[in-house]
């Protein structure tokens, strides 16, 4: 049996107290969402940051011309 929040421990209708559980509720899945966010946030910068780095690296090299490791990967197979 799923709990009603609703409802007290005697089964009759507590709309006050269903109420303020939903809306603590409410502000504990929107913390939970915005630390994910933010985490995400982090993970895709980092991302990116690697990403620019990778790209300067292959440009210099180009550059210089010289193949890098990343193009090198594909001579291995």
């Amino acid at each position: 049996m799923s709990y009603n929040y609703y409802r007290n421990s005697e089964g009759f209708r507590d709309p006050t107290a269903g109420a303020a559980i939903a809306n603590v509720m409410r502000e504990q899945k929107a913390a939970r969402q915005a630390m994910r966010s933010k985490e995400n946030n982090r993970v895709r910068s980092r991302k990116r940051r690697r990403e620019n780095r990778r790209c300067k690296r292959q440009m210099e090299a180009a550059r210089l011309g010289r193949r890098t490791v990343y193009e090198n990967k594909g001579d291995l197979e």
